[in-house]
């Protein structure tokens, strides 16, 4: 055998390890038939000894003695000096995702999920999908809770409504992930504060303070490859069962293959996922002045060029990921009392507070150079090659 030593600069985020390798110049016995033997009955240590009459009195002899001595004096606890919440050390710290090298990058797979979020609530907002459903879903109480919403999707998405992955339309949006990222440069840890409505008070959340990896604003534009395979489509129109042609009522398809039809409905989404964000925080009249002069500035943007803004990654609220915002009052109320609990009758904490209206009522802010500022927004730029 050889140890061998990598000696390359690997950078700071590995460990280095000494390795061994087999020098193959070095003769070695072949090793021989490994021989059967009985399954062991006793333990490996040893066979187990019985308690004469001396190792019974010098036992109890010891435990005598044991007893005799004084009990050791509690240690004198001094109470901390408690610092400030949001000084606090400690904590998890949510790492950015990386790929196998160690540099950051942003998944095709997040940035899909958006979109799909978007083209979804533009679809139901175009009744393209059976509201039926709705209630069909308040009326099962044995459906799995991650598996409940599934109908609705192969519904919107699904020529065959069943959820066959063969009749997706969106398995015709391919999304690639972004090019590594130097994380050195385009991020930093960065604390996160948490805002919640306190009966009409906004104000931050007692708890654990939180620290993610982040992706810092006023870095530059990050390029993910996109691309619709209108190939796929035609094939599926020459087919003689058509599956990718009836997703939606027909209605899908048509938001994929004209790229006008596809920005506007990002952007329908956008503009609605921004009023809704405003509503949020013109309700209050302490605390809430980041996250809404924050909003009337994306908004502005979006009114002078016609922007899309989306709201991407970790912990970006219900709305975003969901079509509830395409879904009336009523609808929401009924959903968050159907899911409520949990088996056990626990609540569920996804469905917000049992008896309050306002839902969801928590906001996570990003601490940045210009103070906090709402976590997750980018602004989506569709350029065509």
């Amino acid at each position: 055998m050889q140890v061998i030593q990598d000696c390359g600069d690997i950078g700071d985020e590995f460990i280095r390890y000494t390795l061994s390798c087999y020098d193959e110049g070095t003769s070695r016995p072949a090793p021989g038939p490994r021989q059967a033997q009985p399954p062991r009955r006793q333990p490996q240590m040893g066979k187990p000894v019985k308690m004469t009459k001396e190792m019974a009195a010098m036992q109890k002899k010891i435990k005598a003695q044991r007893g005799q001595q004084p009990a050791p004096a509690a240690p004198v606890v001094v109470p901390p000096v408690r610092e400030s919440r949001q000084e606090q050390p400690g904590g998890e710290v949510r790492e950015f995702i990386k790929d196998p090298f160690g540099k950051a990058y942003l998944p095709g797979s997040s940035l899909k999920g958006c979109l799909r979020t978007a083209l979804a609530y533009t679809l139901v907002k175009a009744d393209a999908m059976n509201m039926k459903l709705v209630d069909d879903l308040l009326e099962n109480n044995q459906a799995r809770r991650e598996w409940a919403f599934s109908k609705m999707s192969a519904d919107l998405f699904c020529g065959d409504g069943k959820g066959d992955a063969k009749a997706d339309i969106l398995k015709t949006l391919l999304v690639r992930d972004s090019e590594p990222l130097d994380f050195n440069a385009w991020g930093a840890m960065t604390y996160v504060r948490v805002m919640n409505d306190y009966r009409g008070r906004f104000d931050v959340k007692s708890g654990m303070p939180i620290r993610l990896e982040t992706i810092m604003p006023g870095k530059g534009a990050i390029q993910i490859p996109f691309s619709v395979n209108l190939r796929l489509m035609e094939l599926d129109r020459q087919d003689a069962l058509p599956l990718l042609q009836r997703a939606g009522k027909g209605k899908a398809l048509s938001l994929l293959q004209n790229k006008e039809t596809f920005e506007n409905a990002l952007r329908l989404f956008s503009k609605a996922l921004l009023e809704h964000e405003l509503a949020f925080y013109q309700q209050y009249r302490q605390n809430a002045a980041p996250g809404l002069e924050f909003i009337q500035r994306l908004m502005k943007d979006q009114q002078d060029n016609n922007s899309i803004y989306l709201d991407l990654g970790f912990s970006t609220g219900w709305h975003t990921k969901t079509i509830g915002m395409a879904l009336d009052e009523k609808d929401i109320s009924d959903i968050r009392a159907h899911f409520g609990k949990y088996d056990t009758d626990r609540p569920n904490k996804n469905m917000g507070s049992p008896g309050v209206n306002l839902f969801p009522k928590t906001r996570k802010w990003a601490k940045t150079a210009d103070g906090y500022r709402p976590l997750g927004w980018i602004k989506l730029e569709i350029i065509q090659n």
